[in-house]
């Protein structure tokens, strides 16, 4: 659980010149840096700490999938905004040098380590519920 929410401060994604992007900070149009994303893990990981002390080892199956589905979201809707932006600025009738820019810069964008946080500590909190149940 501790893992799990260590993993919204960390590093999600790097995007060259406008820096890392984690659960806690990054721009709403990323969908990375939003406030909701992070109340979810947090909310999974001390969710899960109270189940924990509570012996409700059946409801940590439905914490650590909640964490999971947040972090596939954060991916998908980071993957679909980056080719939108991209597709935008590949048109071949627009020219637009700051969306072209941002499209150069999201092309060489990536993951960084925060997801395995976040993804091992969802695992871990499933694993919890699959030794227990």
């Amino acid at each position: 659980m501790a893992v799990l929410a260590a993993g919204v401060a960390a590093p999600l994604i790097h995007v060259p010149v406008a820096g890392s992007i984690s659960y806690l900070h990054g721009p709403d149009y990323l969908q990375a840096g939003r406030p909701e994303a992070a109340a979810v893990i947090l909310g999974t990981a001390f969710a899960s700490a109270a189940l924990s002390l509570l012996r409700a080892w059946r409801w940590l199956w439905a914490t650590g999938m909640l964490a999971l589905a947040q972090l596939a979201a954060t991916i998908i809707g980071f993957n679909r905004t980056a080719a939108a932006i991209e597709m935008q600025a590949d048109a071949p009738r627009l020219v637009d040098p700051a969306l072209m820019w941002a499209g150069a810069l999201l092309r060489q964008s990536h993951f960084q380590w925060g997801v395995a946080v976040v993804a091992v500590g969802s695992l871990m909190i499933l694993a919890a519920a699959g030794i227990k149940d």
